[in-house]
């Protein structure tokens, strides 16, 4: 459950300990993650609940397994601090508890709104007394601005990865969005910034083929990767190379009569889910 919090806008835009977050994306989820807090600062830290609520609803790009991503950026830079307590990892935004961002002590006294355990101060004082904070990362020079706006692009694989699985039907599902994944997703985004309405037309396409869902000799389906391999493999499915028949035949676009090589198609090992060989057919 989220609650209402009043957020210091000054205190986040100049905010130090938020210019140190690493990934640099996490930072603007700082605002996005404070009304968690309970009447005294504190909520339930679990990655899967804080996924569930706060970000399943509406915000397709960031994935469950960014989560823990996001909460680790924060611990590091001592805004949230995170212990044990009653079996639960809890966690405490620290600076919160200064006046006027909480619930005065009245509301509290009269039981109007939840809290949850009181951090230890022990504990509190020792993580914020430990270590140093990571130093603030440099401003690009000139002559890497370049590189420096390509590494600051928004992330779209948990995107392109959502679009698969609620738009795949009987094609095999992604199970989880790997470093590869995102490197090929993010290499299609680099040679087509339309890629994610290309991609959802792409997967829709790949359903309504019987060859790629597999009614094709040798039963093989196409999968996420099969589709992010490389920049052909979209290009072909949109261009409807394998529409009609469910042996990857299409009389209509100039290829001719082809087929999948089982060689590929059916083998398991390094070659499972890559994209069949098209070889002539006798």
């Amino acid at each position: 459950m989220a609650y209402k919090r009043i957020v210091d806008g000054p205190g986040v835009w100049r905010s130090d300990k938020i210019r140190r977050a690493e990934p640099i994306w996490i930072r603007a989820e700082f605002a996005n993650l404070l009304p968690l807090a309970l009447a005294n600062g504190v909520f339930e830290c679990d990655p899967g609940r804080v996924y569930a609520d706060v970000y399943s609803f509406n915000r397709p790009d960031i994935t469950p397994d960014k989560v823990p991503i996001i909460l680790d950026g924060f611990v590091n830079v001592k805004l949230l601090f995170r212990w044990q307590a009653d079996g639960k990892t809890w966690g405490f935004w620290v600076g919160i508890d200064k006046g006027g961002r909480l619930p005065p002590a009245s509301r509290l006294r009269q039981g109007h709104e939840p809290t949850g355990p009181t951090p230890p101060p022990e504990a509190l004082a020792a993580f914020l007394a430990n270590g140093h904070l990571p130093a603030p990362q440099p401003t690009a020079a000139p002559s890497e601005a370049g590189e420096f706006e390509r590494r600051q692009e928004p992330d779209r694989s948990g995107e392109i990865f959502s679009i698969w699985n609620s738009e795949c039907g009987s094609l095999p599902r992604a199970k989880k969005l790997t470093n590869q994944r995102r490197k090929k997703i993010h290499a299609r985004f680099s040679a087509d910034p339309s890629f994610a309405d290309n991609f959802r037309s792409a997967v829709q396409k790949c359903v309504a083929s019987p060859f790629l869902r597999g009614e094709g000799r040798q039963g093989w389906k196409a999968n996420l990767d099969w589709l992010i391999e490389n920049e052909t493999n979209i290009v072909r499915v949109l261009e409807g190379a394998y529409d009609g028949d469910p042996q990857g035949v299409n009389h209509g676009n100039g290829i001719g009569n082809r087929k999948a090589s089982g060689a590929v198609a059916g083998a398991p090992g390094k070659y499972a889910g890559l994209r069949p060989t098209l070889v002539a057919a006798n």
